[in-house]
């Protein structure tokens, strides 16, 4: 019905009456666009509206630990990861310190923030979780072995080595709980989880837009009662990786995975370790001609592990943390 007012402005006439149809059909037309697309840029699920990104809608994160890029390409699983056809080497990746904590710290945090040690920390400044969160971007941290329950222990889980006086889980490569808006806050804290989440999460459909998964002590490499071991490593990252290249509800034509490594094995290499993108995205460059050779294919650009906070923040539009993730090169996709 057409208020009296709206008729009056327009004389009260039978063409007065088409205006005021003709602008509100416009209005109505306007708002039904505008709803679509929102709905392109969300998906909703389980009551949540995640933002799709400009490249792609799913970035996971795998750390393992402590090895020269030369070693890691020498193992056979991860020379063989990097030339599969949906992957790329970044030849030319680095860590940023010595030893691991600051490595873990920047790659959420923009910055080192001065820590030059792996004792305990409490950051107060922003995060990848704050841009995350206010673009309703999903994410978990999945810990292997961690014990949940917001736990802020500086180790968990006993390993049988040395009388059960070495740990699984460490807090040092949990970068999340040092943050202290992220360990201060229940709701962000409980998105810190055991690794083994992330399974019930690929078989419930409800793995989150951001993964940041880091192994066991034992798993990443790094206690073997033999010192760093790649190859022991890389044998737990292909059984637990490759089921998971093949199952739509982690991987997909949206999904870009990253491994790699916190630092080098030796100080002097320049902290040069290796570092792949694989997923449904990824595929070799075009003008390659070697689509079976890694380093002929590799993407040679410069990178650190600030390039993963701007890669999410560019490919979110999320602006910056203002650290050195904002001068930092996001890996080139496709």
């Amino acid at each position: 019905m057409l208020r009296s007012e709206e008729v009056f402005a327009h004389g009260g006439t039978r063409l007065g009456r088409l205006v005021i149809l003709r602008r509100r059909w416009l209005l109505w037309r306007h708002a039904f666009v505008l709803s679509l697309s929102l709905l392109a840029a969300c998906r909703i699920r389980a009551g949540e509206c995640t933002a799709n990104g400009t490249q792609f809608d799913r970035f996971v994160v795998v750390i393992l630990e402590n090895a020269d890029f030369e070693v890691a390409m020498a193992d056979d699983y991860l020379a063989s990861l990097a030339a599969r056809p949906d992957a790329r080497l970044l030849s030319d990746y680095h860590g940023l310190a010595h030893p691991s904590q600051p490595n873990y710290i920047g790659q959420i945090g923009g910055d080192t923030f001065g820590i030059t040690d792996d004792d305990p920390h409490e950051i107060d400044a922003t995060n990848l979780v704050d841009l995350l969160d206010g673009a309703n971007i999903t994410w978990k941290a999945y810990m292997e072995d961690y014990p949940g329950d917001c736990f802020n222990g500086s180790n968990a889980g006993g390993l049988p080595l040395f009388n059960g006086a070495l740990s699984l889980y460490v807090r040092q490569h949990n970068p999340f709980v040092s943050f202290s808006n992220i360990l201060g806050s229940a709701s962000r804290c409980q998105k810190i989880v055991p690794g083994n989440e992330l399974d019930s999460d690929i078989s419930s459909k409800s793995v989150p837009q951001f993964v940041y998964f880091v192994p066991n002590q034992i798993h990443n490499g790094h206690t073997t009662g033999f010192g760093f071991n790649v190859f022991q490593a890389t044998d737990w990252l292909q059984g637990w990786l490759d089921p998971k290249l093949n199952d739509s509800a982690f991987n997909n034509d949206r999904t870009v995975i990253l491994v790699t490594f916190d630092e080098s094995g030796v100080s002097g290499s320049g902290n040069h370790v290796y570092a792949a993108l694989v997923g449904g995205l990824l595929g070799s460059p075009s003008n390659c001609s070697a689509k079976g050779d890694p380093l002929t294919c590799a993407d040679g650009s410069y990178y650190t592990h600030y390039s993963v906070p701007k890669t999410i923040e560019d490919n979110w539009k999320l602006g910056s943390l203002g650290r050195n993730d904002q001068n930092a090169s996001a890996f080139k996709l496709p």
